[in-house]
C-alpha cells in the first residue's frame, strides 16, 4: 500500500472489521438480546429511549475491549490529516481544521460558536449522561 489513500483506507477497513465482529448485548427491562454493531447503532436513533440507553451502554461495553485499536485508528487518521494539511500549506498557511470546515460547509466562526456553547453548557450533557 504505497498511496496515502490506501493507507487511510486500511484504517477504515480495520475499523469496519472490528465493529463488524462486535456482539452488542442490549439489556432492557424486557430482557436481554445480542445484536450486531450496526443494529445496535440504529437503535440509538429510534424513538424508544430505554432502547437507546441500552444500545449506548451495550456499544460502550463491547467497544471497551478494543479501545486501544480504536484510539490508534483515530490518532492515525488525525495525524494523516494534520500532515496532509501541512503539505498543502506551502503557499498559504492552512489550519488543520480548514479541510473539514470546507467539507462540511461551515465557517470557523460557526465551529467556534458551537464549541463555546457546548463548553458553556457542558453540565447539561454531563447530567444527561449520568
Amino acid at each position: 500500500m504505497c498511496s496515502a489513500s490506501g493507507w487511510r483506507d486500511a484504517w477504515g477497513r480495520l475499523y469496519d472489521n472490528i465493529t463488524g465482529s462486535l456482539s452488542i448485548e442490549i439489556k432492557t427491562d424486557c430482557g436481554s438480546e445480542t445484536v450486531g454493531f450496526s443494529t445496535a447503532a440504529s437503535l440509538l436513533y429510534g424513538g424508544e429511549f430505554a432502547k437507546q440507553q441500552a444500545a449506548w451502554e451495550g456499544i460502550q461495553s463491547a467497544m471497551k475491549a478494543n479501545e486501544t485499536s480504536f484510539a490508534a485508528i483515530v490518532n492515525a487518521l488525525a495525524g494523516w490529516r494534520h500532515n496532509e494539511s501541512k503539505k498543502r500549506s506551502k503557499v498559504k498557511q492552512e489550519h488543520f481544521l480548514d479541510p473539514s470546515l470546507r467539507e462540511n460547509r461551515i465557517q470557523r466562526e460557526t465551529l467556534d460558536a458551537m464549541m463555546s456553547a457546548a463548553h458553556e453548557h457542558k453540565a447539561v450533557g454531563q447530567k444527561a449522561a449520568s
